[in-house]
């Protein structure tokens, strides 16, 4: 399987900055004011208030709420080597303790990472010059797209302007050695080296995450009007899902194409095993094939019009299991040392069939468990798992049971 390949191929290459901006999208502050976070702001923020990842490490459960109300608010969550929580929102990027409590808040960044070594990295878009305390960065082009290497108290280490389009930034990951990730719909995906130099870029961008060897998982969807010759009606407006696989000089090792009515890829996670769990939704019922064939449910009459699926797959990409979710969305996926997965997402609601932020656990033998968790009228937007089964989930809540309804940020943490 490792050497299946796609009819649009995937190439490697130098795209230029781009030409115009969406105003308003992904466009972060210009200067270093910490957002408004309700919670306690814990002393010595990121000295060791988080502690190291030993037991019982998980046993503390909180809820956070964070940042004023916005139209959209949550996009990443991460775990640092501490097993703080990273957040990255409208507002910026906040860390909470293993307890809850705030060590630091930044007005910048929509994606985040972290190493072994306990640094974190953020990365979004500017419109215009910005200083994220090591001086002031001016944009190439209308909108470009900035890098960030902080240390665990949120220090900024190291930061870059790279000079690309920084229109939909979507994904960020870091391996072993320091290589940088970084993808968003208008620049495709560029792997950086420890001290920031382009290592090479793909054209395709979507969600990202290393293996242990430095290859590279590259998930996402394209308008299916690329490959038009292979569609049954040429010009039908069609998502399809990808995935694949490049190595650390950017040869491409895996690569697969999802066909289907609607497929959107929407997340990666690889454990410390080289296991990878790949999820994504589709609308309404279909048989996906990822290497192995998924079935989807649709149930118009629940309001479950799409639906959310896992496929988990070995390091040389042979299938394990392909489950349907039982979700509505799949939005955030995290795997465990002993290969349980865990999904953030959506399942239908009652009032007006309004969405409830979820969360599902799939056992190492494709089990799915609904957990009781969250609840809240809304849709989850990223898991972490910590060394000790302390699962953190986060969450766009609706200020009210309506899709129009004002959403803030919110933060769970249980045991299950």
């Amino acid at each position: 399987m490792r050497s299946m390949r796609w009819s649009a191929a995937i190439s490697v290459v130098l795209i230029a900055g781009c030409g115009t901006s969406n105003p308003g999208e992904d466009n972060q502050p210009t200067s270093i004011t910490p957002p408004n976070v309700t919670g306690t702001v814990a002393p010595d923020a990121g000295s060791g208030s988080g502690g190291t990842a030993s037991c019982p490490l998980g046993a503390a459960a909180y809820t956070a709420r964070l940042g004023s109300v916005f139209t959209t608010q949550a996009h990443d969550l991460v775990l640092d080597a501490h097993g703080n929580a990273i957040l990255t929102a409208d507002a910026g990027t906040t860390a909470l303790s293993t307890a809850g409590d705030v060590l630091f808040a930044i007005p910048f960044g929509s994606v985040a990472a972290a190493d072994r070594a306990g640094n974190i990295y953020i990365a979004g878009s500017f419109t215009q010059p910005i200083d994220l305390g090591l001086g002031t960065m001016v944009p190439q082009g209308n909108i470009d797209v900035f890098v960030a290497k902080l240390d665990a108290a949120g220090h900024v280490v190291s930061a870059k302007a790279l000079g690309q389009c920084g229109d939909g930034v979507e994904s960020l990951a870091v391996d072993g050695a320091g290589r940088i990730a970084i993808s968003g719909t208008a620049m495709g995906t560029l792997v950086l080296s420890a001290t920031g130099d382009i290592q090479f870029q793909l054209t395709r961008s979507g969600h990202v995450a290393f293996d242990s060897a430095g290859n590279l998982v590259l998930v996402g969807s394209f308008n299916a009007n690329e490959n038009a010759n292979e569609l049954p009606s040429p010009g039908t407006d069609v998502s399809w899902g990808f995935y694949m696989e490049v190595d650390p000089t950017g040869k491409e090792l895996t690569s697969r194409i999802v066909t289907g009515n609607q497929v959107y890829l929407t997340g990666v996670a690889i454990n410390a095993q080289d296991r990878i769990a790949v999820i994504g939704k589709t609308l309404g019922y279909a048989a996906l094939d990822l290497g192995v064939v998924v079935t989807v449910v649709h149930d118009p009459a629940s309001g479950r019009q799409n639906g959310g699926f896992v496929t988990v797959f070995d390091r040389f990409f042979n299938p394990f299991f392909a489950k349907d979710a039982q979700l509505t969305e799949a939005n955030g996926v995290a795997l465990d040392a002993a290969g349980n997965v865990f999904i953030s997402g959506a399942t239908v609601g009652n009032t007006g069939l309004f969405q409830l932020e979820a969360v599902d656990k799939i056992d190492a033998v494709g089990n799915v468990q609904l957990l009781p968790f969250g609840g809240v009228d809304g849709d989850g937007y990223g898991v972490a798992v910590d060394s000790c089964g302390g699962v953190i989930a986060g969450m766009d809540q609706l200020q009210q049971p309506s899709p129009t309804s004002p959403v803030i940020g919110l933060v769970e943490k249980a045991e299950f």
